[in-house]
């Protein structure tokens, strides 16, 4: 999909593409262009702090040979992957990946009631 919203952003002629492109990339167009108002700028960027959520994950974790070994990890250059690859080596990857899901979960509720957005569950 980047790939056609680049397209879209180009504005590139819709001949320049196989067919099977084409109605992704006016999809995007729509989007971009958004000319009733449509859609919403949703970002977390600001709110969302991926480093902060992985050292709450790593204080819930109940062996505390495995909370040091995860702290030193993501210490310095490279520590989502040291985290990555420690969560796995521990075989703590899946809660991660769900305590991960249910945070920022929790960033997109709050989101939308600040920009009374209703959602449904």
């Amino acid at each position: 999909m980047r790939e056609e919203i680049g397209a879209a952003e180009d504005e590139k002629p819709l001949e320049n593409f196989p067919e099977w492109q084409r109605d992704n990339i006016e999809k995007a167009i729509s989007i971009i262009e958004d000319e009733d108002g449509v859609y919403l700028d949703f970002t977390l960027r600001n709110d969302y702090n991926e480093y902060e959520i992985i050292q709450d994950f790593i204080g819930t974790l109940e062996d505390e040979d495995i909370r040091e070994e995860l702290y030193d990890a993501i210490q310095g250059k490279r520590a989502f992957r040291r985290f990555k690859d420690g969560i796995i080596e521990h075989g703590v990857d899946k809660h991660w990946y769900k305590y991960k899901e249910s945070r920022i979960k929790v960033l997109v509720i709050e989101w939308c009631k600040e920009h009374n957005i209703q959602i449904q569950e």
